[in-house]
């Protein structure tokens, strides 16, 4: 998948306030920008994160429905020999 609009968002907004809160040691002024900028990433992470899955189930839902219906099949197994029978079947 693509990278979305929203998840570029997301890089952008990382990347700054990744700076802001190393600059925070040398500008302790910075401190609540840099609070601001990491939750905003983690809002928009979260969102990125729900836009990507909902793309990805509604690929996975149109590639289930282009996929032509399997027929079941019948699996018939053989009961009723014991081990025993088998062992004095092959003695004999």
């Amino acid at each position: 998948m693509p990278a979305s609009d929203l998840g570029k968002t997301k890089m952008v907004l990382q990347v700054v306030a990744i700076t802001v809160i190393v600059l925070e040691r040398r500008y302790p002024r910075l401190q609540p920008l840099g609070d601001v900028f990491l939750w905003l990433v983690v809002g928009i992470a979260l969102l990125s994160a729900a836009e990507y899955f909902w793309a990805f189930w509604k690929k996975l839902d149109a590639r289930l429905k282009q996929q032509p219906a399997k027929a079941g099949r019948v699996v018939v197994i053989r009961g009723g020999e014991k081990e025993q029978d088998k062992k004095d079947a092959a003695a004999q």
